[in-house]
């Protein structure tokens, strides 16, 4: 019975009888989302129903609307650089212009100036702790100014840094601890 003759999809046939009540090409048993056109059956998180349907399409256990990342499961929701796109789908986690797949420095500080070819700032690839990809620290102080000194020469020519704050630089490093022997 259909006493009040409900034709979702309008097509002539009424929905106890319709095989296709949205009308979305889908058999209704077939259907991921029957009540709802879903012609692609998108379903991202593969749990069954479809994408147009599912509170949750990530299945990370926070809703779509309040989701940074609805359709890559962030659970946490984190965001590094609170651009509002969530850490597992921002391109661009750090915000530095750089590009994940190219940023060899990840989480960059934000604000940081960063290198254009490698999105590492000063402080990423001059670290006072030791060099860079090293677990070994400095051996002598003047490796550690020279590295600042190399950098932020490249910093300047990339015009990141003016020749006062290039200068700035390179006497703070000269000032500081960084490689000297204890």
């Amino acid at each position: 019975p259909n006493p009040y003759q409900e034709d979702m999809d309008s097509d002539g046939v009424g929905d106890v009888c319709d095989d296709d009540i949205d009308g979305d090409g889908y058999f209704n048993d077939s259907d991921n989302c029957p009540l709802h056109v879903n012609p692609n059956q998108a379903d991202a998180d593969g749990d069954g129903v479809g994408d147009v349907c599912d509170p949750d399409d990530d299945n990370d256990g926070v809703a779509d609307g309040s989701d940074n990342c609805p359709y890559i499961a962030n659970p946490d929701q984190s965001d590094f650089d609170a651009d509002g796109f969530g850490d597992a789908c921002d391109s661009d986690v750090d915000g530095d212009g750089i590009a994940n797949a190219a940023d060899l420095c990840g989480y960059t500080p934000i604000g940081a100036v960063v290198d254009a070819s490698s999105g590492c700032s000063l402080a990423q690839l001059c670290p006072c702790d030791g060099p860079r990809g090293s677990t070994e620290a400095w051996r002598n102080h003047g490796k550690y100014v020279s590295c600042i000194t190399h950098t932020v020469e490249i910093f300047f020519d990339q015009g990141l840094l003016t020749e006062t704050t290039k200068g700035a630089i390179v006497s703070e490093a000269a000032q500081s601890s960084c490689g000297a022997k204890q």
